[in-house]
């Protein structure tokens, strides 16, 4: 392996001392070096978490542009305020 010219095309410096490719665990599994050795992936992830808690906010955001405009038969208030005040008038079932 001494001679320089017995070498693969592709080969790497350390390639050429000892036979073994030298691969990085990151390089090999896809990951960009320049996202593995900085700051760049926790920045992508703390992205990716803000945008997922944005569009759940918006899926999941209550419609309440019909209360502006009529009077709704019940809510979530008003049936605590119910139940609240039936368990005030029978305490003997608690």
């Amino acid at each position: 392996m001494s001679d320089p010219d017995s070498v693969e095309p592709n080969a790497t410096s350390s390639e050429v001392e000892d036979g073994e490719p030298d691969l990085d665990p990151a390089e090999s599994a896809g990951v960009p070096l320049f996202i593995k050795h900085s700051g760049w992936g926790f920045a992508a992830t703390l992205l990716a978490v803000l945008l997922g808690f944005i569009t759940y906010q918006l899926v999941t955001w209550p419609d309440v542009a019909a209360l502006a405009t009529e009077i709704p038969q019940t809510t979530a208030f008003i049936s605590r305020y119910e139940d609240v005040i039936w368990a005030l008038r029978h305490p003997e079932i608690f």
